[in-house]
């Protein structure tokens, strides 16, 4: 399986369902794979088109907009 080495965990929106954070200079980093994400055990995004779900991303916040005030993950799912 493929996965993104990235600075920016904004790269889940677009679509990447498995990459490797915050790489340090030892080559460490955290692996991120949203199938087995935690946070994700609350929701059920079975029935989301690829768009909903990246809508769910950006309103819950990222560097595409500007945060909106009392929108976390919860309102924006």
């Amino acid at each position: 399986m493929s996965l993104v080495i990235t600075e920016d965990s904004d790269l889940i929106a677009f679509g990447v369902t498995k990459l490797l954070y915050k790489l340090n200079l030892d080559g460490n980093g955290q692996e991120i794979e949203l199938t087995n994400a935690q946070f994700l055990h609350e929701y059920n995004f079975d029935n989301f088109s690829d768009e909903m779900k990246l809508i769910t991303f950006v309103l819950a916040g990222c560097d595409y907009l500007k945060s909106i005030k009392g929108v976390g993950f919860k309102t924006a799912y």
